[in-house]
């Protein structure tokens, strides 16, 4: 978990560029997943965060925990509505 917390910016940009690679291949349920790994990637950095209770190291990694929590469900959301307006789109034609 370490390596991870210690590595944030690439962990973040891989995925970034992975969630934008499969949004623009309309790999619908590849993006769904990415932005799941973001979610369940955010709580377990909240909960390592609770698990370090050393003042600002253990608020630090619960804080990034939250923020990715809250990325990852923006990133769900943004996967939901485009695979929504790409459907209704192909309803209309």
């Amino acid at each position: 978990m370490e390596f991870i917390y210690n590595n944030l910016f690439g962990t973040t940009t891989i995925l970034g560029i992975l969630f934008l690679l499969a949004i623009t291949l309309k790999k619908r349920i590849f993006s769904i997943f990415i932005s799941l790994i973001v979610i369940l990637l955010g709580i377990s950095f909240f909960l390592y965060g609770l698990n370090i209770v050393k003042g600002f190291g253990g608020m630090g990694a619960s804080l990034v925990g939250l923020i990715f929590t809250g990325i990852g469900l923006i990133l769900f959301l943004a996967s939901i509505l485009v695979i929504f307006f790409e459907e209704r789109r192909k309803e209309s034609s």
